[in-house]
Formats: C-alpha cells, sequence, structure tokens
C-alpha cells in the first residue's frame, strides 16, 4: 500500500507519464484484432517505468500501452504484428519527428498493416 501511495505521489507531482494508443486497420480499413502490439528495444529501462509493454489489440484494433519515468522511452522500437500481415515497426522518436523533448506523451496512431503478398 505505502508503494502504491509513493507512486501515486510521484506521479502527480512531475507528471511523468506516457502513452501509446494504436488503431490497427487492414488495408480494406476493417479492425484487426488479435495483433500484437509490442515494444522492444529499450536499453534505459532504469530511466523510465515502461508498465505496459505489450498488449494485444481489442475487437475494435485497438491497443495501449503506457508508463511513468523521468524520460520518454525513445530508444523503444514499436512493433505490431499479426500472422498474415506485414509487420510494422517505427519509434517514438519517429512518431515525434525527431524532437522527443517536445512530443506530446500521449500518442495516438493509426497502423494499416498490409496483408502478407
Amino acid at each position: 500500500m505505502s508503494r502504491l501511495i509513493a507512486c501515486v505521489l510521484l506521479l502527480s507531482g512531475c507528471d511523468p507519464v506516457w502513452s501509446l494508443r494504436v488503431t490497427v486497420r487492414s488495408a480494406a480499413q476493417e479492425p484487426v484484432s488479435d495483433a500484437a502490439l509490442v515494444l522492444t528495444g529499450c536499453p534505459r529501462q532504469n530511466d523510465h517505468d515502461l508498465g505496459t509493454v505489450a498488449a494485444m489489440t481489442d475487437s475494435q484494433g485497438v491497443a495501449m500501452v503506457g508508463g511513468a519515468g523521468s524520460e520518454y522511452p525513445q530508444e523503444c522500437t514499436i512493433t505490431v504484428a499479426r500472422p498474415g500481415f506485414l509487420t510494422y515497426q517505427s519509434s517514438f522518436v519517429e512518431l515525434c519527428n525527431d524532437d522527443t523533448s517536445n512530443c506530446d506523451r500521449s500518442q495516438e496512431i493509426v497502423i494499416v498493416l498490409e496483408p502478407v503478398p
């Protein structure tokens, strides 16, 4: 319980919260359920609590990851994958147009997965 209170106090003091919400669609603009959203290659995990680093899309094609920490997890690779589709990869640096210092800590993106040829 005391750890929870400490976390709440820490978060309320400096608002170091980040999140990434993805909506995954097929080329036909249909929701893609059961796609994996995963953050990998995060070398400085001690600088930020990655919180949730993996999630599956729901029936609407939506998944969310997020955490707390003193820095945005800019080195992480963002991967979205589902069998039958080409894998999508990006980074927070790309999402923030190479400027994570001024980037909105709540990112929302739509990803279109192309079918495997």
